[in-house]
């Protein structure tokens, strides 16, 4: 699924009050929100990640450094992504910090279009 719909889906799930749900979906579209951040940037580790076969989690905080490193600000967004990861907040503070998830997934989006011209 891509970012913008395991958001949706997330955000759907914290509305029906499904709180643990919603919190590693939210995640997931973050992750996922990283990933395509390292492809359109061409991070340095996506060689290693292909001959991996898998994206492990150093490799996600290596593309958020990289992306920092390029003047592409994320890393807040990613921060508050692993504390909705915790789950140990109110659904409204998922809510408020579901706003940065948005904005990291709307980051890869504009990469995207950027990359696709």
């Amino acid at each position: 699924m891509k970012a913008r719909d395991l958001f949706n889906l997330a955000n759907d799930l914290l509305n029906e009050g499904i709180m643990e749900d919603s919190c590693e979906i939210f995640f997931r579209s973050a992750v996922e929100a990283v990933k395509v951040i390292g492809e359109r940037i061409g991070a340095s580790i996506l060689d290693d990640i292909k001959e991996k076969g898998t994206w492990e989690v150093q490799d996600l905080f290596k593309v958020i450094l990289e992306a920092e490193e390029r003047g592409i600000h994320v890393r807040r967004y990613w921060n508050s992504a692993m504390v909705i990861l915790n789950c140990d907040g109110t659904p409204a503070l998922t809510q408020e910090l579901s706003k940065d998830v948005l904005k990291l997934i709307e980051i890869s989006e504009e990469l995207s279009k950027k990359g696709s011209t």
